[in-house]
């Protein structure tokens, strides 16, 4: 038995065809969801190393005291710059 690689025929779009409406709403739709502090939380502890584990409570109740329980993640940077 011979084995023969198929070839793959590459197609070239127009810059018009390329961007399609549900690729510039996906990238809004990542910057406007809505999380939760827990998740938030995690996610800075990820992005800044010197945020540890014991920062959660008092930081969670600087947040209850701002009233914000879900944010997007602009939203909760903002609110612990004046933390």
């Amino acid at each position: 038995m011979k084995y023969t690689k198929k070839q793959n025929k590459v197609v070239q779009l127009d810059n018009k065809e390329r961007k399609t409406p549900l690729e510039s709403t996906s990238e809004k739709k990542k910057d406007e969801q809505l999380i939760n502090f827990d998740l938030y939380f995690q996610l800075l502890m990820k992005r800044e190393p010197r945020i540890l584990a014991h920062h959660k409570a008092p930081m969670r109740k600087f947040a209850e005291q701002n009233k914000i329980t879900e944010a997007t993640i602009e939203e909760f940077d903002k609110v612990f710059k004046l933390y």
